[in-house]
């Protein structure tokens, strides 16, 4: 069990995951104003239709990672997936910066389009980078959100107070933040391909277990997209109430409980190889007692209007 603890990481790992944390605070960051762009002056959206339209963003982008997936796996490969999402996502907050209706839709397919590429072949990308080095694959994938949740840390702050003050400056400096993310993915080294024989399964079992992570974790992030739009006037008014901005507010729940728990995941994985799907049942455990506990929450706490 200790004998992975010599191991080292792969160099390319922590450029890319330098990346991956710089692509998430632009999105997050973006994430984070849209609503408040779209019911500004210069919009002039009804909060109604904002919310519908960031509904639907966060559902679209989910979907985007599907047929993204599946453009990278099977026609240009996870690399180039990764180079031409960035720099559509880059594209579309520049256009964002432009600031009327008709660059607000624009910029917003722009965003789904380049998000969905360059999410899921990321990850695989990422992936690769473990071949030599196989039981740090987990604890490799713990550090890499460790760095994703400082960038989703970071974004809704620093993007979020720039929103405060121009909403076309806040877009472009995400669509810098992008560039600069494409650019390290670009400088990194990547290990080169190592064949490892597979182990001999069963066909059947191992296509029940895709199917079976494959649901839970579309199931998952269905329902965390749900949550975050349902849950964004609920900030609001939280915020409100503790003379906060939902900027702050995200900051303030990545730093206390995401990006702790994900350091202690890195370092215990690193040093306690156990089963992966072990792992995903417990962590699919967790995440419906979170979810069930939501609707106790929201009965119980009585937010002023």
């Amino acid at each position: 069990m200790n004998s992975n603890v010599s191991l080292k990481y792969p160099k390319s790992a922590y450029l890319l995951s330098i990346s991956k944390g710089l692509e998430r605070t632009a999105y997050y960051g973006i994430r984070s104003i849209l609503v408040l762009y779209m019911t500004s002056e210069i919009i002039q959206m009804d909060s109604k239709d904002g919310l519908a339209i960031y509904g639907w963003f966060g559902t679209l982008v989910t979907v985007s990672g599907v047929v993204g997936a599946a453009l990278g796996d099977l026609v240009i490969g996870h690399k180039k997936a990764v180079i031409y999402g960035a720099v559509v996502q880059a594209l579309g907050a520049f256009i964002l910066a432009l600031s009327s209706e008709v660059t607000l839709y624009i910029g917003t397919v722009l965003l789904i389009v380049g998000i969905g590429m360059h999410n899921s072949n990321f990850r695989a990308f990422y992936g690769t980078q473990f071949r030599a080095t196989p039981r740090l694959l987990d604890s490799g994938f713990a550090m890499l959100f460790v760095v994703i949740n400082i960038g989703a840390m970071i974004g809704p702050f620093l993007i979020g107070i720039l929103g405060e003050i121009n909403f076309s400056l806040g877009f472009m400096v995400a669509g810098v933040i992008m560039i600069l993310s494409l650019i390290l993915f670009q400088i990194s080294k990547p290990q080169k391909e190592i064949t490892i024989q597979e182990n001999q399964i069963d066909t059947s079992k191992k296509n029940n277990m895709v199917w079976m992570v494959l649901l839970g974790v579309s199931a998952f992030w269905a329902f965390y997209g749900l949550f975050n739009a349902c849950n964004y006037g609920f900030q609001m008014k939280f915020g409100n109430l503790l003379h906060i901005s939902r900027a702050q507010f995200s900051m303030i729940n990545t730093a206390m409980f995401t990006f702790p728990l994900g350091i202690v995941a890195a370092i215990y994985w690193a040093r306690n190889y156990s089963s992966q799907l072990t792992k995903f049942k417990i962590a699919i455990g967790f995440a419906i007692a979170g979810f069930c506990a939501l609707p106790v929450s929201y009965t119980h706490l009585t937010l002023p209007t």
